[in-house]
């Protein structure tokens, strides 16, 4: 597979993401918010906060979407560059760094936002429990990608200094 196709490919996929991405995140979760706080309200007291409880679960999934969608946005320069012949440099390493740190700045969101409605019961213990998956894939996708960009950044070094020797 040649550069520019992996490119290609790499950003229609990418493409792709963004746009389901939209409908999962504007129609999708606001339905099975919805869904979900039916079946949830156990009592009274939970029932008169159906709307402040699911506008700020909605306001929280919005919020977690930026960090993704810059995410998506540094994933395009990257294939963009890998369809230039420019996959291993200094500039595409700092691009993944900084994908790396999206998605470390999206788990610390998790993680504060579910403390946060764990403490103004908008949330349940399971639910918290449940979120410590994606809190521990996020750091994952993290270590992932910052070894990911290291590697990157050394090849790109490499590069340079046989570019230098020849």
């Amino acid at each position: 597979m040649t550069n520019k196709t992996a490119s290609r490919l790499l950003l229609a996929v990418l493409i792709g993401i963004g746009i389901f991405g939209l409908a999962f995140f504007l129609w999708f979760v606001p339905q099975m918010g919805r869904s979900v706080l039916d079946l949830l309200l156990w009592d009274e007291a939970h029932q008169s906060r159906y709307d402040t409880i699911l506008h700020a679960w909605l306001a929280f999934a919005w919020a977690a979407a930026i960090p993704c969608y810059a995410a998506l946005a540094l994933g395009m320069r990257v294939a963009v560059r890998m369809g230039r012949g420019e996959a291993f440099s200094v500039t595409t390493a700092r691009c993944i760094h900084h994908f790396a740190w999206c998605a470390m700045a999206d788990t610390i969101l998790v993680f504060a936002v579910n403390i946060a409605f764990l403490a103004m019961d908008f949330s349940h213990p399971a639910i918290f429990v449940a979120y410590g998956l994606v809190v521990l894939m996020g750091v994952g996708i993290y270590i992932l990608f910052r070894i990911l960009a290291n590697y990157v950044y050394q090849a790109a070094k490499l590069r340079e200094e046989q570019e230098l020797t020849i």
